[in-house]
């Protein structure tokens, strides 16, 4: 599964800029390599920088290593492959309980051990509807 890109607002408007600017009067090949640089410039002249958290992950992710990589290379080259992505979604925890409704959920769909059909969008809220009706009733005991 491939990660989600996040661009800036400014290095997008950097680059939609150049593209009103210049982009008419080059070949495609030209006006590509135009936007490119303008959306480059300006993250060489608006660094991001990585917060707390971000270098916390980039310090256990070289951990990880037997043989750890040299540190400002690992750390320079991670950093420019973390800095566009989107951060991970939040995923609730789900108790034991929880789970034994959502399999018993998934049974419904299932013949043989084979899913039967396509779990859309309307059969996922009826389980969204069920799971909340057991944590109210939860929360009210």
């Amino acid at each position: 599964m491939s990660k989600k890109i996040v661009v800036p607002e400014e290095m997008k408007k950097a680059a939609i800029d150049d593209w009103y600017i210049r982009g008419r009067e080059l070949s495609i090949e030209d006006r590509v390599d135009s936007v490119l640089r303008a959306a480059l410039g300006w993250l060489a002249d608006n660094p991001i920088v990585p917060s707390s958290i971000d270098v916390t992950e980039m310090v256990e992710a070289r951990a990880a290593f037997d043989r750890p990589p040299i540190a400002p290379f690992f750390y320079a080259v991670e950093w420019q492959r973390r800095m566009f992505l989107a951060p991970e979604p939040e995923v609730p925890k789900v108790s034991d309980e929880e789970r034994e409704i959502i399999d018993a959920w998934l049974k419904r769909y299932q013949k043989n051990g084979q899913r039967v059909g396509l779990v859309g969008n309307a059969m996922a809220g009826d389980l969204i509807q069920e799971l909340e009706a057991y944590r109210r009733g939860r929360e009210g005991k």
